[in-house]
């Protein structure tokens, strides 16, 4: 049976610190563990190549990485591996035609090479950088031309129209699910049945990892799949309150207090 252990870690509000930084002693403490045999891997709704920034700032050298809240995972040592899943283009257009008069403000989407957006949104570009990705601005029912890996919303505050756009994703798309950012004024179209926590299954089973000896790190709603699928699951102290009672433990600490570098210290020593 393979000891070895595979550790999932979303980003924002978990590893990372408010000013989007990892400290140093928790570099070196990740950097340990992947060498001593484990897979440390970044699990966050960002793009690749945001995530792709953390791991080379670790230094990990053989550990998948997980992006798009799970629709997407490589390595960059393994070329033959690799898991996609997309939102069909059509899909898309449909949703954004449905939605954009009245229900949302706009609409950003995206695959590895291009960015599709009908409106500059500085905020949703903290997250999601644009780097060298082309960048085609206009109505997204008229641009998009190639299946995504994300949708993101800009929505109004008011519940009302919230409801009316989880009526009508369900309504167009039996395969479509949608979430909100807490505390954001944002929400994303996923592929149902596609989450963080069914990626790492698969990532799992691909380095034959035992279930047993998967951990899982999350502070918000996009981790309650990977908080409620796994025995060994953290929510971060500072994490959102409906959490709390979800995940298996509570950090000691928050993530501004490198709470993920404390409890690994504890499990691993």
């Amino acid at each position: 049976m393979n000891n070895k252990s595979l550790i999932a870690l979303d980003l924002d509000g978990t590893l990372l610190k408010d000013d989007k930084t990892i400290s140093l002693k928790t570099k070196t403490y990740l950097k340990e563990l992947e060498e001593r045999g484990n897979l440390i891997v970044l699990c966050s709704g960002r793009a690749l190549r945001s995530v792709s920034k953390y791991y080379l700032d670790i230094g990990l050298k053989v550990s998948p990485i997980i992006a798009y809240n799970g629709h997407y995972s490589t390595n960059f040592h393994d070329k033959k591996y690799e898991i996609v899943h997309k939102i069909d283009k059509n899909t898309a257009k449909s949703l954004y035609s449905n939605l954009i008069d009245g229900l949302i403000i706009s609409a950003m989407s995206e695959n590895m090479h291009t960015i599709y957006l009908d409106k500059d949104d500085p905020n949703l570009f903290a997250f999601y950088e644009k780097d060298d990705l082309k960048v085609i601005e206009g109505p997204l029912n008229k641009t998009i031309d190639d299946d995504v890996f994300t949708f993101v919303m800009k929505v109004y505050k008011d519940q009302d129209k919230r409801n009316r756009i989880i009526e009508t994703v369900n309504n167009l798309h039996k395969d479509i699910c949608v979430r909100f950012w807490e505390g954001d004024d944002y929400a994303e179209i996923y592929a149902k049945g596609i989450t963080k926590a069914t990626t790492i299954e698969l990532v799992a089973k691909e380095y034959n990892i035992p279930f047993d000896n998967i951990y899982v790190f999350g502070d918000a709603d996009n981790d309650i799949q990977m908080l409620e699928m796994y025995k060994n699951s953290f929510v971060m102290k500072n994490g959102n309150s409906n959490l709390m009672s979800i995940a298996r433990y509570i950090t000691k600490y928050t993530n501004e207090e490198d709470g993920v570098y404390y409890e690994l210290k504890r499990i691993f020593g």
